[in-house]
């Protein structure tokens, strides 16, 4: 048998294992396509999974390579796995690549076993946000996938920025992101406004937007988050501070256009997968790796909220009555 992007070529002879597959088919070609779906981290992570589990079917001396794995050999190749939450996570990843070996005809059903829920107790609506050294922790790890080889910069910017916006200013997701119901918001909504306090004037941004009434709220940006905000316009190729006619999206997508929420909600989770894999990698912080299979988009908005309470919070948010446009140089 001949390797074909770590992955071995099967002949006919043993293309039939207990998925029933179909004789002549590629069966690299097939994984190759389930790759290619992938990028960056993610891609990293899933190959690096899939060949640990190959080389599991090698040594074990299972005929038929991937093609002849049954759902025992999975039950024992989690078994290998060193601790629960990393055997769910490489099923799942599995399960991915069996689903698409499928699709693509070579084999008939997918062997993996449904990976069930974890056995810890699910977090309480109060445990669902980060704490800041959590955040922290993963604005770091953010910081180092963007520098690994494969690992796609621009990508990763728009990512950090999605998730220190939500975080910073407890924004819903459907109030940042693009839609029908309301016009998109753009790097324009972003004003620099004069705040009297104490007869001290101070410069301060703001970010306006519309709630799910359509009320208009004016969000205060501290000053990490403004610093954020210069970052991702830097990646962008921007000046760093944006003028009131800027027609940039406040999050760009694909083609330059603005992102909607379900572009929002897929970065927020491909992040948090990628993280997580990371620390799982490095063996660190695993109570923030299990938290991070169970967040949403939703933990950040409710961070903000969370801190703000505990006082761990360094940015603030409020509409001020004192607030008079700054003339923007």
């Amino acid at each position: 048998m001949t390797r074909q992007g770590g992955f071995r070529r099967v002949p006919r002879a043993l293309a039939r294992g207990r998925g029933g597959a179909v004789p002549g088919v590629d069966e690299a070609a097939a994984v190759s396509a389930w790759l290619g779906r992938y990028r960056g981290h993610t891609h990293t992570a899933y190959k690096r999974e899939s060949s640990r589990f190959l080389d599991f079917v090698c040594s074990s001396g299972i005929a038929g390579g991937l093609v002849g794995a049954t759902p025992a050999v999975f039950e024992e190749y989690a078994r290998t796995r060193p601790s629960e939450d990393v055997a769910r996570y490489g099923l799942q990843v599995l399960r991915s690549l069996y689903a698409t070996l499928c699709e693509r005809g070579v084999i008939k059903v997918n062997p993996v076993p449904v990976v069930k829920g974890s056995s810890r107790a699910k977090p309480s609506v109060h445990d669902k946000h980060f704490t800041q050294a959590e955040l922290v922790t993963i604005g770091g790890v953010i910081d180092a996938l963007a520098h690994e080889p494969g690992g796609h910069r621009r990508s990763y910017s728009t990512r950090r920025w999605i998730f220190w916006l939500l975080a910073y200013t407890g924004a819903q997701r459907e109030e940042i992101a693009a839609s029908s119901r309301r016009p998109a918001l753009t790097m324009g909504n972003l004003h620099c406004f004069r705040q009297v306090e104490h007869a001290t004037a101070t410069c301060c941004w703001v970010l306006d937007v519309r709630d799910s009434a359509g009320l208009l709220r004016r969000i205060r940006l501290g000053d990490a988050l403004v610093a954020e905000l210069v970052r991702y316009r830097q990646s962008l190729m921007l000046n760093w501070h944006p003028r009131p006619d800027d027609e940039t999206p406040l999050i760009v997508g694909n083609g330059w256009r603005p992102m909607g929420a379900q572009g929002i909600y897929t970065n927020v989770q491909a992040m948090f997968a990628a993280v997580a894999s990371h620390l799982q990698g490095q063996g660190l912080e695993s109570r923030l790796v299990a938290r991070l299979e169970e967040a949403t988009p939703y933990w950040l908005t409710r961070s903000f909220y969370a801190l703000d309470r505990s006082g761990d919070n360094r940015e603030e948010r409020h509409t001020s009555k004192e607030m008079t446009h700054a003339v923007l140089d």
